[in-house]
């Protein structure tokens, strides 16, 4: 996959587009739907890596825990979104940098980058696509591969710790009919079942008025049925 290089110029760093969400340790949601939540994602799957790996020779992780993208183990999120929103792992390190890059597959053409600032503490990030002019909307029945980079050394960028992984924007169907007259609880049950996986874990994510042990839950059980049991006690970074 072809990845973007960005010019050593901390002017042209770009704030990290972050959903609004409360942190996960810190979930509070309506009674979900009975039941575990199991996420059964697509037959067909896309090249790439969900895990950068251990801490490597040069990476500036503290841990043994490297960057992870929250990603079915297919590695392929299907969505209904125009723009969706990725979510990762962050481990706890010395990078004040990280990289997102946008492509549309096939022709490689860049549809979205961005370079931002990142804490150095470890925990889960979500970075959404733009809803703006500048930034065309994902097709529907197109494949779009992304990459993430943990930049540990801006000057060497061979350092990098690396994630990659594709977006496939599908018809929604009948699935905004299914979520008529659905409580906020039950709508990650409906998206899980649609194989849609940036809407069911945002759905996780924003019960945030209710049952706060049952939405913690269902986000546990969650990143468990994709083998991200690693990842389930993490929170989200403001």
């Amino acid at each position: 996959m072809k990845r973007m290089l960005w010019p050593i110029n901390m002017g042209t760093c770009l704030t990290v587009l972050t959903v609004g969400l409360a942190t996960v340790g810190s979930i509070m949601g309506p009674t979900l739907a009975q039941g575990r939540l199991d996420f059964k994602p697509t037959s067909t799957g896309a090249p790439g890596n969900r895990e950068s790996g251990a801490n490597r020779s040069g990476a500036c992780t503290r841990t043994e825990q490297g960057l992870v993208a929250l990603m079915p183990d297919n590695n392929l999120a299907q969505t209904t979104a125009s723009h969706p929103v990725m979510y990762a792992y962050f481990p706890e390190s010395t990078a004040q940098f990280a990289e997102f890059a946008l492509y549309e597959e096939g022709s490689g053409e860049l549809l979205y980058g961005t370079l931002f600032n990142v804490t150095g503490n470890s925990g889960l990030v979500a970075i959404a696509v733009p809803d703006r002019a500048t930034v065309s909307p994902l097709r529907v029945g197109q494949r779009y591969d992304w990459s993430l980079s943990l930049i540990c050394n801006i000057r060497d960028r061979a350092s990098d710790m690396i994630v990659q992984g594709s977006f496939e924007r599908v018809s929604s169907g009948n699935i905004n009919q299914q979520l008529q007259g659905v409580s906020v609880g039950q709508q990650p049950f409906i998206y899980a079942a649609a194989s849609l996986w940036p809407e069911t874990l945002t759905s996780v994510l924003e019960a945030s008025q209710g049952n706060r042990a049952t939405a913690e839950q269902n986000l546990k059980d969650l990143l468990q049925s994709v083998g991200l049991v690693d990842l389930v006690d993490e929170s989200l970074l403001p």
